[in-house]
């Protein structure tokens, strides 16, 4: 990182004037309590200097992502092509589409194979009945 001091956000795809340091968690709010007390404030000022001194400021403010440096704002990647885009968008879609397929071929193989129709009302029975119960007429074995 020496020398780059140009930062962009790839998530948010712009330039970063001022990253910052990531935010701290109720975990380590937690931690810094209990070594606060148990060192009666000497964890407090060892862990204001580790937090100044050693971590650096590599996260965008928007986003909390990583941010990436460069040495010049020439290096920033460029824009997406929209094309692109919509033609992954589009062969998503058809993935979908042939899943959703696939599954409702599926459950007409399994609708086919575990149902019968009544010859006397003509509803749709499980195969292993011997009595229809919509109409109650024995079936006849087939």
């Amino acid at each position: 990182m020496l020398g780059k001091k140009y930062a962009y956000c790839p998530n948010c795809r712009t330039r970063i004037k001022n990253p910052k340091r990531k935010k701290l968690t109720s975990y380590n709010y937690q931690i810094l309590i209990i070594a606060s007390i148990a060192t009666l404030g000497v964890g407090l000022v060892a862990f204001i200097l580790y937090r100044l001194i050693f971590q650096k400021k590599k996260y965008c403010p928007e986003c909390q992502s990583i941010v990436e440096f460069y040495k010049s704002p020439e290096e920033f990647p460029k824009k997406v092509a929209v094309k692109n885009l919509l033609e992954r968008l589009e062969i998503e879609r058809v993935k979908e589409k042939s899943k959703d397929e696939i599954k409702k071929e599926e459950d007409k193989v399994l609708l086919e194979d575990t149902y019968i129709i009544c010859s006397f009302c003509g509803e749709k029975i499980e195969a292993g009945l011997d009595v229809c119960p919509f109409c109650g007429k024995e079936q006849k074995p087939s």
